[in-house]
């Protein structure tokens, strides 16, 4: 069939970033800028830090103020706010300003599987930093690990392992880790795996639980020696399945035989 000589031809995606010129990365589907400290990726890298911390008050609006404000360049620098500081942003007021700190401050106890997917590795999302936290139990363990050690973490498979490792290399990435050491946890805690009633065991989350979100069933599920990984395949021991589950993990957990529980069937495992 003849092309339409209408149609424009489809954009390819730029050589080089827009912002500031590095030369962009393929992963996937997706194309992206490498350079953590371009203004756009830092901008990104700034919000989705406070998302995933859940730092309550901290939005868009307000992180790209204080960002404009030049008050916060990396992650790290949310900790050496003061309520001075904040009050000199527009928009901030002074009741405004210690409910921040305040707010940044309880981040501090965020456990190191929250902060493994708050500073924003490509490839790390809320279940394989749970599951990579779990692994190698620190930051300095998986700044040292292999591409090969890291596919050994379950739902990880070689080559998000390999693009894991390879962000794991860069010097930003390392002096942003050492700049958060004071501040946030970077060691897990919990029995390692193959300890406490789940010991040995692996489970995938899906749909909605009655009373449990999915971030504290995953918590309970760690703390019991379990692991959580994202699809259910051959090695899944259960699936947890709530409300609105999904109908493909449903499907391949009966035709691997996997055991199906709801959240009652999960208290009772949790409670062996």
């Amino acid at each position: 069939a003849l092309e339409n000589p209408d149609r424009s031809p489809p954009e390819r995606p730029p050589a080089r970033c827009p912002v500031c010129d590095t030369p962009t990365v393929k992963q996937g589907v997706f194309t992206r800028c490498p350079n953590r400290d371009c203004p756009d990726r830092r901008w990104q890298l700034l919000k989705h830090f406070t998302g995933a911390m859940d730092i309550e008050g901290l939005g868009e609006k307000q992180v790209a103020a204080l960002q404009a404000a030049g008050l916060v360049r990396t992650v790290a620098d949310y900790y050496a706010l003061t309520p001075e500081r904040l009050r000199e942003v527009p928009g901030i007021g002074p009741v405004m300003a210690e409910n921040l700190v305040r707010a940044i401050a309880g981040s501090r106890e965020r456990p190191f599987a929250t902060v493994l997917y708050a500073i924003g590795i490509e490839g790390v999302g809320f279940v394989t930093g749970r599951s990579l936290a779990q692994q190698f139990r620190g930051m300095d363990a998986l700044l040292d690990a292999t591409p090969q050690q890291i596919a050994e973490t379950p739902g990880v498979g070689p080559v998000v392992a390999g693009l894991i490792a390879q962000q794991l290399t860069d010097p930003q990435l390392r002096a942003l880790v050492d700049a958060l050491r004071p501040h946030v946890r970077l060691e897990a805690e919990g029995p390692p795996p193959g300890e406490g009633p789940l010991a040995g065991r692996t489970l995938v989350l899906t749909g909605t639980l009655p009373d449990l979100t999915r971030e504290q069933a995953t918590e309970r599920i760690l703390a019991a020696g379990g692991r959580v990984t994202g699809s259910v395949s051959g090695r899944t021991d259960y699936l947890v399945a709530g409300d609105g589950a999904g109908g493909a993990k449903l499907a391949k957990a009966e035709r691997l035989g996997v055991e199906v529980l709801d959240e009652a069937g999960l208290l009772a495992l949790l409670a062996e």
